[in-house]
């Protein structure tokens, strides 16, 4: 690639998230925007949207609410959420929402941080999302170094709950519970997994716990807008076990936007609107303005 055509393709990357600075820091990929879009246009038109006309076996995994664990392990309500929407996807039966629209409907409802819908107010973000069905849960101490995990399906057409798991496990088992509620989920939908679908369900993802919390941590982060944090998660997760593949694929994603300049966009970004100013920096105005929009103009050159 010839370095002035580089230069471009960092000016536009760059235009692209100062453009969306007006959002309060919020930083988002050409697929995070058009995924907003779409659910703005789902807003304008909510009250005429027909859940019952919505496919039968379109489902959509929201983060599962994490109640009094430890802050350590709150990550695992975005990080067990994550896998369940891969397994579900596994089967061709089954229409799982794009992750990235759920993304979207949790900041548009201001969720986002909270994680969390209530089982009462499941049908609304189901008719945004476009699902027939929602899967919320939630995660809670039981013994010892034991959670218990709780799965409903909530129907969005006529807001019935059908409760689909309620166990304990360890943490050390935490992944294995993942597969389990796979499982359950398929089989309330009513749908038959070929062998080949099951053994990829079945797959553990990860052995490793410290794994599964970056990679919901990079979630969350990801989930927020908060894209260098995400990326720095996805990346720690790989650390901690290079055969995950999950993370592996969000940030091939994430990088894939931002080819050969490895942040440098953020860090120009966090240098314009810091949350504080460096000590000892230079290149941090403490003066300029969050929320501002700032445009920032690179010549390129072709030859």
């Amino acid at each position: 690639m010839h370095p002035s055509l580089k230069l471009g393709l960092l000016a536009s990357h760059i235009l692209l998230i100062m453009g969306c600075g007006s959002t309060g820091g919020f930083e988002a990929t050409p697929t995070t925007l058009a995924a907003d879009s779409a659910v703005r246009r789902a807003l304008a038109v909510e009250t005429s949207l027909d859940p019952a006309t919505f496919p039968p076996r379109s489902v959509a995994v929201l983060p599962l609410r994490v109640d009094g664990l430890d802050p350590s392990l709150a990550p695992l309500g975005f990080g067990l959420a994550e896998l369940l929407m891969s397994d579900l996807a596994r089967s061709r039966q089954v229409q799982v929402v794009d992750r990235l629209r759920i993304h979207a409907v949790l900041r548009e409802l201001a969720l986002v941080n909270d994680g969390i819908v209530e089982v009462g107010a499941g049908p609304r973000p189901g008719r945004l999302l476009g699902a027939r069905h929602l899967v919320l849960g939630s995660v809670a101490p039981s013994a010892p170094g034991s959670v218990l995990v709780d799965l409903d399906l909530v129907r969005t057409d006529d807001a019935t709950v059908q409760p689909v798991v309620s166990g304990a496990t360890t943490l050390d088992d935490v992944l294995d519970a993942e597969t389990e509620l796979a499982l359950a989920v398929f089989e309330a939908l009513g749908v038959t997994l070929t062998p080949a679908e099951r053994a990829e369900v079945v797959r553990r993802p990860t052995r490793e716990l410290g794994a599964l919390l970056a990679f919901g941590q990079a979630a969350h982060a990801e989930a927020e807008g908060r894209l260098p944090a995400a990326i720095q998660g996805y990346r720690s997760a790989i650390r901690a076990d290079p055969s995950f593949r999950e993370p592996r694929e969000r940030l091939n994603a994430l990088e894939a936007y931002f080819p050969d300049v490895d942040g440098l966009a953020y860090l120009m970004i966090d240098g314009l609107n810091p949350p504080g100013r460096p000590e000892g920096s230079d290149i941090a105005d403490p003066a300029f303005q969050s929320g501002r929009t700032a445009l920032l103009v690179i010549p390129i050159t072709i030859r």
